[in-house]
C-alpha cells in the first residue's frame, strides 16, 4: 500500500462504514441498531471483548445462527429472515434485492439458505454503494478513487474541509455511520 500516494499537497482520506454488513442486515430485517459501535454493542451481549465480538459476529452471519446465538434478539430475527428468504426463493426461483433486482437460483452454485442470504447481503451492499456514488455525483462532490466493500478512498487537500464534511454527510445519508482515517500514503489510512 505504500506505493500508492496522493498528488503533492494532498492526503488520502478513507471513509469506512462501521459494521456495514451488520447494519445492512439490520435494515433488511427491520432491526434498529445503535448509532454507536455495533461490534461493541454485540460484545457486551456476548460478554467478550471487541475483537472477539467481530469474529463471532462474522462467523454467525456467514456460517449460520446457532441455538445459543438465537438468545440474542438480533440474531433470532436474522435467523427467521434467512429461513423466510430461503422459503420465498425456493417458491419463486430467485432472490430479490431491495432495489428489485432478481438473482435466479440457477445462477448460484448449490444454493442453500445461508448462501442465498450471503448473495443478498453482497448484492445489497453493492446497491447501497452505487447509490452513494450516484448521490455524490448528483451533488457535484468528489468521487472516490477507490472503493472496497465498506470503504471509500478520496484525495483531498487541507483546504477542502467543507467538501469533506459534505461527502461524509452523503455517505451517511442511508443511515450507515462512517469513520474517517487519513494519511500521506495508502498504508497510513
Amino acid at each position: 500500500r505504500t506505493a500508492f500516494i496522493p498528488p503533492e499537497d494532498s492526503l488520502f482520506l478513507q471513509f469506512d462504514y462501521d459494521a456495514y454488513h451488520v447494519r445492512i442486515i439490520g435494515k433488511l430485517i427491520g432491526y434498529d441498531l445503535p448509532q454507536t459501535s455495533v461490534h461493541q454493542w454485540l460484545a457486551d451481549q456476548y460478554g467478550v471483548d471487541y475483537d472477539e465480538s467481530k469474529g463471532r459476529t462474522f462467523r454467525i452471519l456467514y456460517g449460520g445462527v446457532s441455538d445459543e446465538d438465537r438468545k440474542i434478539p438480533f440474531f433470532d430475527k436474522v435467523d427467521k429472515f434467512i429461513k423466510s428468504l430461503n422459503d420465498k426463493a425456493l417458491q419463486n426461483g430467485y432472490i430479490e434485492t431491495p432495489k428489485g433486482r432478481t438473482i435466479p437460483l440457477d445462477w448460484i452454485e448449490q444454493p442453500n439458505a445461508q448462501k442465498l442470504f450471503n448473495y443478498l447481503l453482497q448484492a445489497t451492499e453493492t446497491e447501497f454503494n452505487i447509490e452513494a456514488i450516484k448521490k455524490l455525483k448528483e451533488n457535484d462532490l468528489p468521487l472516490p478513487i477507490l472503493y472496497t466493500y465498506d470503504s471509500f478512498l478520496f484525495e483531498f487537500d487541507d483546504s477542502e474541509v467543507d467538501t469533506i464534511k459534505k461527502v461524509k454527510t452523503v455517505l451517511e445519508s442511508f443511515g450507515f455511520p462512517v469513520k474517517a482515517d487519513w494519511g500521506s500514503d495508502y498504508s497510513k489510512v
